[in-house]
């Protein structure tokens, strides 16, 4: 059987991590990584795809909000205004 592997958890957003480091990734947090002393029965699976509830929700943004495209400048080569979605975007 395999080992079961180790999950840490962030203190400050919940984030779940595979193995321990100094910073959180999640919320850039020092030092608030711990051990999980329930996550024993993680697989290896679980833990490298880091799978585990916990972490943070995430706003998301609807499908219907309008919004306001950018004004593009065409080359005047057909394909490459293809490619580029219209045309180049000045910045």
């Amino acid at each position: 059987m395999a080992k079961p592997k180790k999950r840490y958890v962030c203190q400050a957003c919940g984030s779940v991590s595979s193995q321990w480091a100094g910073q959180c990734a999640d919320c850039g947090d020092w030092n608030t990584l711990v051990e999980d002393a329930a996550g024993s029965n993680v697989t290896p699976f679980q833990a490298k795809h880091n799978l585990q509830s916990g972490g943070r929700a995430i706003q998301l943004t609807g499908l219907n909000t309008d919004i306001e495209l950018p004004e593009r400048t065409a080359t005047g080569i057909a394909e490459l205004d293809r490619a580029l979605g219209g045309g180049f975007v000045e910045g």
